[in-house]
């Protein structure tokens, strides 16, 4: 019959497998034929489990399945639906999937889910990480067959019995984009960033991860956190966020999360790396538990020295604005990163010009250079300033929208090199830079005055 080997059955019975009514054993009896009735019945799903920490679907049969070999199993007939709320998120396709177990026929057998369906399975269940409602199983008629070779037919709402994921997620490696301060951390699983308001827990807790200089030191841990800055042994990243996602979290939640660090924090990092402004030093990760978690709510276990790519910063840093306050002469640079300022050295006055369109009465020349101004110090940070000489000071006045200008604005040039991000990247060569100019507000004051009585002259010096 349909699913044998072709040849016909036959029935052997030893002496005394039987009696009749009298009490009579039979003889032994060879080769006896068997009238054969094919199977075709189809098979019937009795029920399924899914466990959610590894992802296997089980599948439970009311006869044994042909699955030998496994393609004989056509995975895209199965579809996992929620039972709470259907549409897009609501239904998981399970093609792609494989089978997996047993690799002999029998009445059960599982189907391994990729990723993305375990994971949005976990978020449609009535476990940890899910919607509290339950899920069911769907599966098109043809789907598999039994050893006789017949089909299933169409099975609706097969209950799932859910196991709940308990398996923490492990973290694998990392990546720190220095120009940007984008941390993504590599996971076993698919993890949880976007949170609902009913969690308990936020998803993320930065205070417990640590971009370590050596070794972790659990004092440094907690100093840091309170007095960022005080040790070069690590860096809290309490502060860091996730990078924002306003998609549904089956497009936000993957096997890796980003974490954006604070400005501060990607200059320290920068510091204490192996690239350009870095000690040459290569950073390890630290995590302790309670930092990250997966989508079934499950924290990571506290994890050590997980290696750190790091790619340098090759992003040259632009300047936003400046202020000139003409009563001292002060020039503040306003710059959209961090600036080396240490030593004052790394700042170039020569590189810095004041442009004018209109000519006046006392320059020449439509571009004032600073050559002389005197930088200020200060620590590492977006802003800088230096003080122009007074000659340079009345100079620039004159070309300005204030008291004493020709009314019109002062603009700043500043060629390439006229100042470093901490990676080591000058600025570009930037033109028409706003200032904003404070008017020279301060009285001048009569110092001294010489007068020579040989000839009458007097000279008057002020302030």
């Amino acid at each position: 019959v349909k699913g044998g080997d072709g040849n016909t059955a036959f029935m052997n019975f030893r002496p005394s497998s039987f009696r009749d009514m009298a009490g009579n054993f039979n003889d032994q009896f060879f080769s006896i034929p068997t009238t054969e009735i094919p199977d075709t019945r189809p098979p019937e799903i009795i029920g399924s489990e899914l466990f959610y920490g590894t992802g296997l679907l089980f599948i439970h049969f009311s006869e044994s399945i042909d699955v030998t070999p496994t393609d004989m199993v056509n995975v895209s007939g199965f579809y996992i639906s929620n039972e709470t709320k259907l549409g897009e998120f609501g239904t998981i396709h399970v093609e792609g999937g494989r089978v997996t177990t047993p690799i002999t026929d029998n009445s059960t057998f599982s189907i391994s889910l990729t990723e993305e369906q375990r994971a949005q399975a976990v978020r449609m269940s009535g476990t940890p990480g899910g919607d509290v409602g339950s899920i069911i199983l769907d599966v098109l008629a043809g789907t598999v067959y039994d050893l006789a070779g017949n089909p299933n037919v169409l099975f609706f709402h097969v209950v799932i019995v859910e196991h709940e994921d308990n398996v923490p997620p492990l973290i694998l490696s990392s990546m720190l984009n220095l120009s940007t301060g984008h941390l993504i951390i590599q996971s076993s699983e698919t993890m949880d960033t976007t949170p609902t308001s009913t969690d308990p827990l936020a998803p993320l807790n930065a205070s417990r991860i640590a971009l370590v200089n050596s070794e972790f030191n659990a004092v440094a841990m907690e100093t840091e956190r309170t007095t960022p800055g005080v040790t070069n042994v690590l860096i809290n990243l309490d502060g860091a966020q996730y990078i924002q996602c306003d998609g549904h979290p089956m497009d936000c939640d993957k096997v890796y999360v980003t974490i954006v660090l604070t400005e501060r924090q990607r200059v320290r990092a920068i510091a204490m790396s192996a690239t350009p402004g870095g000690d040459g030093v290569g950073m390890t990760l630290s995590l302790l538990k309670f930092a990250v978690r997966d989508i079934a709510l499950n924290f990571q276990n506290t994890t050590h020295n997980v290696i750190v790519n790091e790619t340098a910063d090759t992003i040259r840093p632009n300047t936003l604005s400046a202020t000139l306050n003409y009563s001292n002469g002060l020039l503040t640079i306003f710059a959209d990163e961090t600036v080396d300022t240490t030593p004052t050295s790394l700042i170039h006055p020569e590189f810095f010009s004041f442009v004018n369109d209109n000519n006046v009465a006392t320059t020449s020349s439509r571009v004032q250079n600073i050559n002389a101004a005197q930088v200020q110090i200060s620590p590492d940070g977006l802003s800088f300033s230096m003080i122009l000489t007074e000659y340079e000071r009345f100079r620039v006045l004159e070309m300005s929208d204030t008291p004493g200008g020709d009314g019109t604005p002062v603009l700043l040039e500043i060629a390439t090199g006229g100042y470093f991000d901490i990676g080591q990247n000058s600025n570009e060569h930037e033109t028409q830079i706003i200032v904003t100019e404070h008017r020279d507000s301060v009285h001048p004051e009569l110092i001294t005055a010489w007068l020579d009585l040989n000839n009458g002259t007097l000279r008057v010096f002020f302030s």
